[in-house]
């Protein structure tokens, strides 16, 4: 049976294909790693001998570089263009898509035949998406459509990336084909190997270049000592120059008595020496023979980053759109900010965007919540410990950043009073210690709801609340921004359908008005917990009713008995209609008397209330 590696450049399509091998009962081993990570993961693998590999577009592409053994791509089919497509099908904001040239006509098609205006942005290889996404955010692209390295680029500069995730038809396909190819294969590989036999019982390192200059071979000695080429992979002749300089003069150099080299490399001394590859005079690559090699292996890490922009922010609403509008200025300035917002509207979101916006955007973005510390921790966790097994604070580590300081009003009056100190002066001291020194920091802090009546009990010093009150921002709760309810859906079901392995293009009517008559006291978090939880119970292409009516039924019993458990609300011997005025009391009380917003959450028009409110009164 044909033995395949498949690296899936990310975890819904291991999950497809872990669906489809049930069936298919083939001998894959299926791992998940977008391009250089995905690489690492072939490399470290390479010792089980496989027959082929099976990956997806730009990781795929890297494998073929790598790799001798034949690399399959899992095509971007039609239906999973389609499927994407339909589901952004009456998003507002403007929608670009990213592919390779040679899959525009038939997604401009699709385009038309949906009547979407789509902006293509075609590439030929890799190197190009940066620009490309570049060019897109320029022209006010809000959304890209396009494979894993187009949406993750996308999202360092502020766009929505939408993955066009692969369906089981391209996966059963790209199997077959996998199996196909090994088997034309295979005689050829057969001599291929006996060949390669006799060169891994040489002491002597040997790595095979083609005219292109790419590695087309290399022995298990040099796998072992020149650790670039480990997965007897294509190593670029350019890059080898670049660790080892003198090969340059090796590998161009006609002179027979200059075809050898030694070179320092690494504290050790590696002997290399050319050997020409020709047939009847005529170039046909050379061999690299050499004793010693090591490469430096660096690993860099991205911590305290912000992920969100302003145009990752999902801004149909007039409040929303007047919230980003008001951010956009602020964030230009470098004075604090507070913002408010009940828990899960997404507050550390447009403190994101803030940082993003500003000239500290390069900087670090350090988030902190003050609920989740006592208050010993908590200031260690702020200034620091110094010593040798201390650790950098996080004001420390916002140095030339932004500093997010979630639950601020949980803050102990102690801790805010060192606090004060920093925005005053612009320095600090780590924890236990009595030497300053300076810190220039942006401070943005929120909390669920004003601290005007933590001043008052005496819980916020007041003087730290102004010092830090430089503006203020209010996030609408989702109930009062229902506008943004269809896009946020979308964009929820489409990593969804990226993270569960998924191709749902949306969801029906019938579920989407029911979803809109919720109060959704969790706001934008508990609505992407319950389309998760929709998106596992469905099995697309749209999440229908019947599926998710417990769901639906258990979010209904939980606003019902939110109403009962309104306070003041006395239900003991009153009749029918008593009740009644009283819900009517309690929800405009809580609606801050706002008539349309109670009517919206009574499931009742403006006029009924108005006509029931003149009867309580009378």
């Amino acid at each position: 049976m044909c033995k395949i590696l498949v690296i899936s450049p990310y975890v819904g399509l291991k999950d497809l294909f872990l669906e489809v091998n049930k069936e298919l009962k083939k001998d894959l081993d299926i791992f998940v790693g977008n391009l250089y990570d995905g690489l690492a993961i072939a490399r470290s693998v390479e010792h089980r001998q496989y027959d082929a590999i099976i990956s997806r577009g730009a990781t795929a592409k890297l494998l073929r570089k790598h790799f001798s053994i034949p690399v399959l791509e899992v095509q971007m089919t039609g239906y999973d263009i389609l499927r994407t497509l339909t589901l952004l099908n009456g998003y507002s904001g403007k929608i670009g898509m990213m592919t390779y040239l040679n899959k525009i006509p038939g997604a401009n098609m699709i385009g038309k035949l949906l009547n979407m205006d789509l902006t293509f942005y075609p590439i030929l290889e890799e190197g190009e998406i940066e620009g490309e996404i570049e060019r897109a955010s320029n022209e006010g692209v809000q959304v890209i459509i396009g494979d894993v390295i187009s949406t993750t680029t996308a999202a360092k500069f502020g766009i929505q990336g939408i993955l066009i995730s692969s369906g089981k038809e391209a996966v059963v396909e790209t199997i077959m084909n996998a199996e196909q190819t090994v088997y034309y294969m295979q005689k050829e590989k057969e001599n291929l190997k006996k060949i390669e036999q006799v060169f891994h019982y040489i002491d002597d390192g040997v790595l095979v270049f083609d005219e292109e200059g790419q590695c087309i071979f290399s022995n298990e000695t040099a796998r072992k000592r020149f650790r670039l080429v480990e997965e007897a992979g294509q190593l670029n002749v350019g890059k080898l120059s670049e660790l080892v300089p003198r090969l340059n003069d090796l590998i161009e150099t006609e002179d027979e008595a200059a075809k050898e080299v030694y070179e320092e490399f690494d504290s050790s001394c590696i002997r290399w020496r050319k050997v020409e590859l020709s047939d009847d005079g005529s170039s046909e690559g050379f061999a690299l023979i050499m004793k010693e090699e090591k490469r430096k292996l660096t690993e860099q890490t991205q911590e305290h980053s912000a992920y969100f922009h302003f145009s990752s922010l999902v801004a149909r609403s007039e409040s929303m759109h007047q919230l980003i509008t008001v951010a956009k200025k602020i964030s230009r300035s470098d004075l604090p900010v507070i913002i408010y917002g009940e828990p899960g509207v997404g507050k550390d979101s447009l403190a994101q965007a803030i940082h993003n916006n500003s000239e500290r955007a390069q900087g670090p973005y350090v988030f902190i919540n003050c609920e989740a510390y006592s208050e010993g921790q908590l200031e260690r966790e702020l200034f620091g410990i110094p010593g040798v097994n201390g650790h950098k604070g996080a004001l420390e580590t916002a140095h030339k950043g932004t500093i997010f300081i979630d639950a601020i009003g949980s803050m102990p009056p102690s801790i805010q009073s060192k606090l004060l100190l920093v925005l005053i002066s612009g320095r600090m001291n780590r924890f236990q210690e009595t030497e300053s020194f300076p810190v220039d920091i942006r401070f943005i802090a929120a909390h669920r709801q004003p601290l005007e009546a933590y001043l008052r009990d005496g819980r916020f010093r007041d003087d730290f609340y102004h010092a830090l009150n430089g503006f203020t921002l209010k996030v609408p709760p989702l109930r009062e921004r229902m506008d943004d309810l269809d896009d946020l859906i979308r964009i929820f079901i489409a990593s969804c359908n990226t993270s569960m392995g998924k191709q749902i293009s949306g969801l029906r009517e019938t579920v989407l008005n029911e979803l809109k008559t919720f109060q959704w006291p969790g706001n934008i978090r508990q609505l992407k917990h319950v389309i998760e939880q929709m998106c596992l119970m469905s099995d697309g292409p749209f999440i229908e009713k019947k599926e998710v009516q417990a769901l639906l039924h258990k979010l209904r019993e939980q606003e019902t008995e939110k109403v009962r458990e309104t306070p003041g609300l006395q239900l003991a011997n009153k009749t029918l209609h008593e009740i009644e005025q009283e819900v009517i009391l309690a929800v405009l009380k809580q609606e801050e008397y706002n008539q349309s917003k109670a009517a919206r959450r009574l499931g009742i028009n403006r006029s009924t209330l108005w006509r029931k409110i003149k009867h309580i009164s009378e």
